[in-house]
């Protein structure tokens, strides 16, 4: 039995290892106190925690085996019947990368790549790894945490300065499947008249906190899959679904692919109803403006029919009853092939959506 420790000080795993992964504790500190979360997908784990191997100390008895984090002031037990073996992990090359963190307000918690670090700003960071690397501030202020984060490049020998500046918390859900892009419904469910309104992977800003929400995932090939969440008020919500994928059943296979299929088929007809609006309306226009320029030229019609003898201004009542005439006449034309057009879509429209 090998032990694997993935440590990120806020949250870490603990996982034990033989052939495949099998026992998987997900550790959070939470007011002072350890709480386990067991998962089965040590990938999906990995996917939502960019998760670090890092160096801890190990120390064994006949039952018991301590993992002493060096990232936190705890120290966890987990009672095993035996130990036959202890795998130690090396901890990657640091570089020698200076970091000085400032934030707007001062006194914040500073962490890099989601680990906390020992001070509050204005804080120097020493021995950081030369790479690209998240710098997050937390400072908690009129009862809620506000947060702050920056992405920066941490070159090797030098000193970085960055300030960040606190934001106002707001609620947030953070949504992450495998696989990716599944539709995501928050309070309802995927049917004929309802498109998705987030694909994963995604971050729902501004959503509105409360118990018991369902989410609904749906994804061709997989079995639809609900969970219930309590989405709590300025906190970054988190939550990761591995969907089943469908082997067996072809007739559930066959009802998702015939659902999928008729909803497309429906919203392209719901979009091809939408995209007549403006031929539509442009050949009522136009039928508007021809019947004006019809209406112009039977007025000078009829002065040039009452003018009591032939003159100048008589062949110019003629010649602009004649040009209005034409005039209307092509945009008559006109409406008529963009009404058309238009009552062609509307009739698909009607076809495909029904």
């Amino acid at each position: 039995m090998s032990l694997w420790v993935f440590a990120e000080a806020v949250p870490g795993v603990i996982t034990d290892y033989e052939g495949e992964w099998f026992d998987v504790f997900f550790v959070r500190m939470q007011n002072d106190t350890v709480e386990y979360y067991n998962l089965d997908n040590l990938n999906l784990l990995k996917k939502i925690y960019k998760l670090d191997l890092r160096r801890i100390e190990l120390k064994t008895s006949d039952s018991v085996l301590q993992v002493d984090l060096d990232l936190s002031d705890f120290e966890w037990e987990i009672t095993k019947d035996s130990v036959e073996q202890i795998a130690d992990v090396e901890e990657p090359e640091k570089g020698f990368a200076y970091l000085l963190v400032k934030s707007n307000p001062e006194g914040a918690r500073v962490y890099v790549d989601g680990v906390l670090t020992d001070g509050v700003t204005p804080l120097i960071l020493e021995d950081l790894a030369a790479k690209k690397s998240q710098i997050m501030v937390r400072k908690y202020l009129k009862g809620v945490d506000w947060w702050g984060s920056l992405e920066v490049e941490l070159v090797n020998g030098d000193t970085t300065e960055v300030e960040i500046k606190l934001l106002k918390p707001h609620t947030q859900f953070s949504v992450q499947t495998v696989p990716t892009d599944v539709e995501v419904y928050i309070d309802n469910r995927p049917s004929l008249n309802t498109m998705p309104k987030y694909i994963s992977d995604t971050v729902i800003t501004n959503i509105r906190p409360g118990p018991h929400r369902h989410i609904t995932f749906f994804k061709e090939g997989y079995y639809d899959t609900t969970v219930v969440v309590d989405i709590e008020a300025f906190m970054p919500n988190l939550i990761g679904v591995d969907l089943r994928i469908i082997k067996e059943d072809l007739i559930k296979l066959d009802e998702q692919l015939n659902f999928a299929k008729s909803r497309k088929k429906r919203w392209v007809g719901r979009g091809m109803w939408y995209s007549a609006i403006i031929p539509v309306l442009s050949s009522g226009v136009l039928y508007y403006l021809a019947n004006s320029d019809w209406a112009k030229a039977a007025d000078y019609k009829y002065m040039y029919e009452d003018a009591a003898f032939h003159s100048t201004e008589t062949d110019r009542f003629i010649k602009e009853n004649s040009n209005l005439n034409d005039s209307g006449d092509l945009k008559a034309k006109i409406a008529a092939g963009i009404g058309t057009v238009g009552l062609a879509l509307v009739l698909t429209g009607i076809v495909l959506h029904f």
